[in-house]
């Protein structure tokens, strides 16, 4: 199968698969930014519901004695 290097041959194959995988596919770089920031959006919502120094309840046992 012959490789296709052009533009529209590259963007075919990757959204076959970026579909494959179950990824979005952003078709344009509107589409792009619009799926960055709304990730990055919530990520920051994240981070200010649980905090940035929170370590999932985990406890440092290096010191324990048994």
């Amino acid at each position: 199968m012959p490789m296709q290097c052009g533009a529209t041959g590259f963007f075919r194959v990757y959204k076959t698969n970026m579909e494959a995988l179950g990824l979005d596919v952003p078709t344009s770089w509107y589409g792009t930014q619009v799926t960055i920031l709304t990730k990055l959006g919530a990520l920051v919502a994240a981070v200010d519901k649980f905090g940035q120094g929170r370590d999932s309840g985990r406890t440092d046992r290096r010191n324990d004695v048994a």
